[in-house]
């Protein structure tokens, strides 16, 4: 590992010195952390965890290696900080577009319908059914969940597995109920959401 300052590691990464490369890595990761923490206590997007974004502070350093210009009288550190925190602030905005919502907002088929239910999605799709039924699904039990003060667990489930598909009968065997209490919670639902 050298002992010599930035610009001499910087000349140094120029002419392909791996060991200035890994000195300045070192030299610079304490603020790839800070920088993480920095960004990460503001809004962070869904799927953003703090190992991501110092992956990309880390490449962002690898870049500022690079791209230094020292005619342009800026110090490296500055320009470093830079690097990383606009690269981090680059890669939260690309996981807040719409796609990447969809990707990180998608249903697995392995998934539960509710914690309360003990059933998963693929338990509910019949083989002829489409899987966006799933996205439906999902836009209904989250206008649900704007309910919930109003209504109760029981009624949430009820609700759920009416949404999903299920039969009265089929909702009462899961929920170890009769036929007439869930036709009753139905009717009840309904009044309240009316």
């Amino acid at each position: 590992m050298y002992r010599k300052n930035d610009y001499e590691l910087l000349y140094l990464i120029c002419e392909d010195n791996e060991t200035a490369q890994y000195s300045l890595i070192e030299k610079y990761n304490l603020l790839v952390w800070k920088s993480v923490n920095n960004v990460y206590n503001g809004y962070v997007p869904q799927g953003i965890e703090r190992d991501d974004l110092y992956q990309e502070g880390s490449i962002a350093l690898f870049g500022a290696f690079n791209s230094f210009d020292v005619d342009r009288c800026v110090p490296f550190f500055a320009f470093a900080k830079l690097c990383i925190e606009r690269s981090m602030i680059g890669y939260m905005r690309k996981f807040s577009t719409l796609s990447s919502k969809q990707f990180y907002n998608s249903l697995s088929l392995d998934a539960f319908i509710s914690d309360d239910v003990n059933l998963y999605f693929s338990d509910v799709l019949a083989d002829n059914q489409e899987v966006s039924i799933l996205t439906k699904y999902d836009e209904q039990v989250g206008h649900l969940y704007l309910y919930s003060p109003i209504i109760t667990d029981f009624e949430k489930n009820v609700l759920i597995l009416q949404i999903a598909g299920f039969s009265y009968s089929e909702s009462a065997n899961h929920l170890k109920c009769s036929v007439k209490k869930i036709d009753n919670t139905i009717q009840k639902i309904k009044r309240i959401l009316n």
